[in-house]
């Protein structure tokens, strides 16, 4: 079976610069490799470190795709404007427009030129218009998928595209509820669930310990709380900076890891915020900025406690499964889709309410002054977390490609 996988256009695949969705592609190749039910060909941006790294695909063809210098330029220009003059608080998701619009235009012309037995689109509404473009949803029809990770907002006039769609793949029942209150002909016929997965295996690996947190200026004589994902309101990172101030010791490091937009840091309107609530707490708190996924499990291995506290409807909990399966001990909250990733005996789950703050730090407190409770969450937590490994994601994943 002939399968094209197009990424966003956003980050590449290999994912040389992060991104959940771009690793979760990466996770599908590897397995691919051993098990070979597949021939696939992903569509990325070009990047330079990405290009190494997909040499070691034998099963996997990489069509990269350059950026226009034209289009980069004018995105700046774009970004500039609606960052400076505009003032958006959103400013970043306007960085790479038409550069975007630019790539979907060069996949366009590969679908219409090559032929394949499945298409997947990879978690964005506007890759639709690759579809639509040179009349390439005739030409798939009945052949392609959409991958959807996230709420859909806009449909980009691609809607007729849109409903001729094969299967939505979501990665949770909290998406499938969503798309089919949002379109009138999705049913249970031409949608699934593909729960995501993480490399249990990489992630419970014994490290050096000591050798990171001297890395990083981390003590090692006091409990570690760590926060790990993209430094945005939604994922409530300020919640737990505010609940430090009800924190019952002082024997305890904050360690902070993550960036605005993965491997692309700087700095909006909410890091400002926030570094400046963090000046309270300077001498427990630890930024490390982005750290690649590759090496991102050495992070959660320090951790004795990992607090993901979103406070929007976050669709699925990758960062949670990551946590658990680490040994840590999870605090994160009970909205969107986190719930069906995160059993209550294998993590602290809160509502997300005008209490949260308070009661992230009365979980927090609880842990560290009862050690026996977080060994038992941590226990469970692993045990839970075994479930949703890689081999289950690639096989399901085939499975729903051939039903």
């Amino acid at each position: 079976m002939k399968v094209a996988i197009i990424s966003s256009g956003f980050l590449p695949i290999p994912s040389s610069k992060g991104g959940a969705v771009e690793s979760l592609v990466e996770s599908l190749l590897k397995k691919n490799e051993v098990y070979g039910d597949l021939e696939i060909e992903v569509f990325s941006i070009f990047d330079e470190e990405s290009n190494n790294m997909a040499l070691q695909y034998k099963k996997t063809n990489f069509c990269f795709i350059k950026k226009s210098k034209f289009a980069v330029l004018f995105d700046k220009c774009i970004y500039w404007c609606v960052k400076n003059i505009l003032k958006k608080e959103n400013s970043h998701s306007y960085r790479f427009l038409l550069q975007r619009l630019h790539y979907l235009k060069k996949v366009s012309r590969k679908l219409k030129e090559n032929d394949y037995d499945k298409v997947i689109l990879e978690n964005h509404p506007t890759q639709y218009l690759a579809l639509k473009w040179k009349k390439n949803y005739k030409k798939y029809e009945g052949k392609y998928f959409y991958h959807c990770h996230n709420e859909i907002g806009k449909t980009y006039k691609c809607d007729d595209v849109i409903r001729k769609t094969e299967n939505f793949i979501c990665i949770s029942n909290f998406i499938k509820e969503h798309l089919k209150n949002k379109f009138d002909f999705i049913n249970d016929r031409n949608i699934s669930i593909l729960k995501n997965c993480i490399d249990v295996e990489k992630f419970n690996q014994d490290v050096d310990k000591e050798s990171i947190k001297n890395k990083y200026g981390i003590d090692l004589n006091k409990k570690i709380i760590m926060y790990t994902g993209r430094l945005v309101e939604e994922k409530g990172i300020l919640k737990l900076v505010e609940a430090l101030e009800y924190i019952n010791t002082n024997q305890y490091q904050l360690v902070i890891v993550g960036g605005v937009v993965s491997k692309i840091n700087f700095e909006t309107t909410f890091t400002k915020k926030l570094k400046l609530e963090c000046e309270k707490y300077k001498n427990n708190i630890i930024f490390t900025g982005y750290i690649d996924h590759d090496k991102i499990n050495e992070m959660y291995k320090i951790a004795d406690i990992v607090v993901l506290p979103s406070i929007w409807q976050e669709p699925a909990g990758l960062t949670m499964l990551e946590a658990m399966a680490s040994g840590a001990a999870l605090i994160t909250t009970n909205v969107g889709g986190i719930s069906e990733y995160v059993k209550e005996d294998a993590a602290v789950v809160l509502e997300n309410n005008e209490n949260l703050k308070i009661n992230i730090a009365k979980s927090i407190n609880e842990l560290l002054e009862n050690e026996t409770y977080r060994l038992n969450i941590c226990k469970n937590g692993y045990k839970y977390a075994k479930g949703y490994n890689l081999d289950n994601y690639y096989k399901n994943f085939v499975k729903i490609l051939k039903s």
